[in-house]
């Protein structure tokens, strides 16, 4: 499997020190970060989500395809570096292969939430799964 690192690799690489906020919640952005080196905290709502710190690992992509604001922040906790793409709309277009990438990303993420919520919220009369 090819890495989000490799096929990125011509693009910029930007050093972020740790404090650092590289998404707001709620804020527009344009961006989908992929870590290179470092480790960012996601939170939601001040809810600590999780604790990234494995290279290749890419966040910012949902609020550029859905086209709506960061839905999490994300914080360096080290100093960190990571590729940027700026236009990712436009890298997502004409790249197959980061496309690919970027959907795998997502099936994986969504492959977890399904095997961890399923069993609490399908009681056969789940709104959730109704409304599906």
């Amino acid at each position: 499997m090819t890495s989000l690192l490799e096929i990125a690799k011509d693009a910029p690489v930007v050093s972020i020190p740790k404090g650092d906020v590289l998404l707001q919640q709620g804020k527009v952005g344009n961006r989908i970060f992929i870590l290179k080196q470092g480790a960012v905290h996601i939170t939601r709502d001040g809810t600590s989500i999780c604790t990234i710190k494995s290279p290749g690992s890419a966040f910012g992509e949902i609020s550029t395809l859905l086209g709506i604001p960061s839905t999490a922040t994300a914080t360096a906790t080290a100093d960190s570096s990571f590729v940027v793409i700026d236009n990712p709309l436009d890298t997502l277009k004409q790249n197959p292969e980061f496309c690919l990438e970027i959907a795998k990303l997502l099936a994986h993420r969504l492959r977890w939430l399904t095997m961890t919520y399923s069993e609490e919220i399908d009681d056969g009369e789940s709104v959730f799964w109704a409304s599906r």
